[in-house]
Formats: C-alpha cells, sequence, structure tokens
C-alpha cells in the first residue's frame, strides 16, 4: 500500500494566479478510510467558468508539486462533484496503480464525500468531511 504521510497541502492561493480564480473549495476528510489512502485535504479551485477545475491534495503535491486538471466537473447550486485521476501511483512491493478520486460536496450542509478506486487492484476506499470556499 501507498505509505501516505499527512503534510500541509500548500495554499492554493500560491500555485495559481488569483486572477485565475473564481472559486476554491478547500475539503477537510476526517476519516482516512481503511486503507489510510484518502487524503486529510482536497483543494479545488474552479474555473471562471465553474465547469472546470484543478485539484490538489498530499498525494498530487507528493508527486507532481503543481495541481492535477479534474477529469469530470458538475457545478450546480447545491451540488459540487469532481472528479480526477492520480496516474500510476507507486505502492509499497514496487506496484502502481491509478488512482480515481470523487468527491461530491452537499453545499447546504457542506458535507464532502471522497471515494477512491483503484482499477488495478479493484479496491475501493472512501472518506468524508466537510468543505468551504477560500477566496
Amino acid at each position: 500500500m501507498l505509505n501516505i504521510k499527512p503534510m500541509i497541502v500548500v495554499a492554493a492561493a500560491v500555485l495559481l494566479p488569483a486572477a485565475a480564480q473564481a472559486e476554491t473549495y478547500v475539503c477537510d476528510i476526517k476519516d482516512p478510510g481503511r486503507y489510510n489512502t484518502i487524503p486529510p485535504r482536497v483543494v479545488v479551485e474552479l474555473a471562471k467558468d465553474g465547469q472546470s477545475a484543478v485539484v490538489t491534495d498530499n498525494i498530487i503535491y507528493q508527486l507532481h508539486k503543481k495541481p492535477l486538471p479534474a477529469s469530470f466537473v458538475k457545478n450546480t447550486s447545491k451540488t459540487l462533484r469532481v472528479r480526477w485521476t492520480i496516474e500510476e501511483v507507486p505502492f509499497a512491493g514496487g506496484g502502481k496503480s491509478d488512482m480515481k478520486f470523487s468527491l461530491v460536496h452537499k453545499k447546504s450542509s457542506k458535507r464532502a464525500f471522497l471515494t477512491l478506486t483503484l482499477p488495478s487492484y479493484d479496491n475501493t476506499d472512501s472518506g468524508n468531511g466537510t468543505c468551504r470556499i477560500e477566496n
């Protein structure tokens, strides 16, 4: 399994110019999942159009040092849904797998649900927490 050590995620505002940001959601996930593969913090930076985004968390930061583009964004008045993939993440024992994440944020309750799928291992994991807007 991937040895994920919690680290402070670099502030999203430092990674992208402020002019490019429409809304930044910071999601704190309290449950690391049964395999401890759920990141403790996820930052989603929506583009001005609200239909595209970049995402960062401690895994992305360790491997890429910059946010990754979301593969799917659906932003409504009630819910924000975002999906992204971290490709070929090395795991203990020498294996690699893509990590496919899906975040659902219920805006009225500020609840967040994060699901991870590891296609190479046929595993899933999940965690939950809260999101807030930071600009």
